[in-house]
């Protein structure tokens, strides 16, 4: 502690000078820090609003070309050479790919921006992973993967969740498990118990994931690179919106992989208690 009456008038002064400016300069920092995170905030809402609305501008006309190209690919209009019919099919995997894209955009701006709505209710995981299979089980015939179901839940047993929203996670985890394992390659999808929570669990025999390239798999727009040699196209947000997802749920979202080995993705819920 420096004793002001041993302190020389001139460097007394000196050191309030100094101390003045140095407070000064905390202050001006104080307010160009404010006007920094005000800019940024006002930009992070500029691109929501911009994702927001571009994406929704570009869905529409989407999905009418996705509708268009299955309606003729469906025969109703004639038939087609073998050559039309591939640009066809062509254009319409490319649509599709376009569509799940923007729907992607769309709902980690809904994330981010609060605007993802939950209706928490008993939700039964065995006819959701019913419903799921319906839609993937055709594509995954096309690529020679077999898909086993393994349920291991009390006939009773529900999760306390949104059933759209657990929907969503399960078809990104088995559409991304057959996407990534080679032909002759198998998924199992297991429910099972977890103390209180209900476990499901997404197990493929894949390419698994490079282990220097782990901690970042759940990041927006993140890829592994053996995932984009096998398929080139894909918006890196599908597992993002998974982990976020189950975590507004109450849940925990966890992975095991070794690359050329496969992967295990595995997700938690909370088990529904009716009232006593």
């Amino acid at each position: 502690m420096i004793d002001p009456a041993a302190v020389p008038p001139e460097e007394l002064k000196r050191i309030l000078n100094q101390q003045e400016r140095s407070a000064q300069m905390l202050v001006r920092r104080d307010i160009e820090l404010a006007r920094a995170n005000e800019q940024l905030r006002t930009l992070g809402e500029q691109k929501s609003r911009f994702i927001s609305v571009a994406a929704h501008q570009l869905r529409t006309p989407l999905s009418a070309v996705r509708w268009s190209l299955g309606y003729l690919l469906s025969g109703r209009t004639g038939s087609f050479t073998e050559e039309q019919e591939t640009l066809l099919r062509q254009s319409l995997d490319s649509t599709v790919r376009l569509v799940t894209l923007v729907n992607d955009l769309l709902g980690v701006d809904r994330l981010e921006t609060g605007r993802v709505q939950y209706a928490f209710g008993p939700v039964d995981l065995h006819e959701v992973v019913q419903s799921v299979l319906l839609d993937v089980e055709p594509i995954a015939a096309k690529r020679e993967v077999s898909i086993e179901f393994v349920n291991e839940l009390t006939k009773d047993a529900m999760a306390c969740a949104d059933v759209q929203q657990v929907r969503l996670v399960v078809q990104n985890l088995v559409e991304n498990a057959t996407k990534y394992t080679p032909s002759g390659g198998k998924v199992t999808i297991r429910l099972a118990h977890a103390g209180e929570f209900l476990q499901t669990a997404v197990t493929d025999t894949g390419i698994g994931i490079p282990e220097d390239q782990q901690a970042d798999i759940f990041k927006q727009f993140f890829r592994a690179r053996n995932a984009v040699k096998l398929v080139t196209d894909g918006s890196g947000l599908g597992l993002y919106l998974a982990q976020e997802t189950v975590e507004r749920m109450g849940g925990v979202l966890t992975f095991s992989s070794k690359e050329y080995h496969g992967s295990t993705f595995t997700f938690t819920l909370p088990q529904y208690r009716t009232a006593v």
